[in-house]
């Protein structure tokens, strides 16, 4: 009797051959990936659906379409923050450049897949646009996008504690040599990816994180008015983190300093001073 086939979801090892036998197609019959020029609508569209998704998993609200007028038009549309939109082209600039390395590395390369002065020009492209109407709230004039931190950062929600910031530079400078060696790999090159991309983010070598967004977009929504939030959850296009704390700082803003050092205030304390700052005293 005939075995019946079960249907459903394919297996990893059945989804990595089909990974491979569709890369060795490219190799064998067409000689290589097509470029940016032979397949302008194709790339535009890998362009597109990694901008959007990128930014997506880190909090930005614009939709699919809106990513690709902002792109393709430079038409910004919507009523999101500026800083949302700064994001989305920021990262559009970098992985435009990411594109183009890979096609003709020019003066960049140095023979390997990767250097560290490519990491941080990478992220200096990524967010320097959003950090000029945004910056980290806690970032000194040293730590500007392209810029290792030098701060600590608090224990993840779910236990993980990256490195001291001292230890970044060497723990960076091994990661890309293990991220060079993928040129030799033997192995499933989805798992070594995914192992390298999540030592990245152990590491966490720069400022910025999916932290910003969960202040940025997920406490506002939550958070009711009265109740204590971080600073960086109460700003706005009209005061950023950075005036708020300021405010806190000089007494001119209610707020509070939890067990970390970090302002708390709430939206109604916001408001009020946003009221009064312009106000003259008699």
């Amino acid at each position: 009797m005939a075995r019946r086939q079960t249907r459903g979801r394919k297996s990893r090892e059945g989804i990595y051959r089909q990974l491979e036998e569709g890369v060795e197609e490219l190799r064998t019959r067409l000689g290589r990936l097509p470029s940016p020029v032979e397949a302008e609508d194709i790339w535009g569209d890998i362009w597109h659906q990694e901008v959007h998704n990128s930014n997506a998993i880190e909090g930005n609200t614009l939709v699919l379409r809106e990513v690709e007028l902002l792109l393709k038009e430079g038409r910004v549309v919507g009523d999101k923050q500026l800083a949302e939109y700064l994001e989305v082209r920021g990262y559009a600039d970098a992985a435009e450049w990411v594109y183009q390395q890979g096609v003709a590395p020019g003066d960049w390369t140095t023979g390997e897949l990767i250097a560290l002065t490519e990491v941080r020009h990478i992220h200096r492209l990524a967010m320097t646009k959003v950090w000029e109407v945004a910056p980290h709230a806690d970032a000194t004039a040293s730590e500007a996008p392209g810029s290792f931190r030098q701060h600590n950062i608090q224990r993840f929600p779910g236990g993980m504690q990256p490195p001291d910031w001292p230890e970044v530079h060497a723990l960076m400078t091994d990661w890309v040599e293990r991220a060079s060696r993928l040129a030799d790999l033997a192995g499933a090159l989805p798992e070594a990816l995914a192992e390298l991309h999540a030592e990245f983010e152990r590491i966490h070598p720069f400022l910025d994180g999916t932290l910003d967004a969960l202040l940025r977009f997920i406490v506002p929504a939550v958070a009711g008015p009265a109740r204590l939030v971080p600073l960086a959850a109460l700003a706005d296009h009209q005061l950023s983190a950075r005036a708020l704390r300021t405010a806190a700082e000089r007494g001119r803003l209610r707020a509070q300093r939890d067990d970390h050092g970090q302002w708390r205030s709430t939206r109604n304390w916001v408001e009020e001073y946003y009221e009064s700052r312009y106000k003259r005293t008699p």
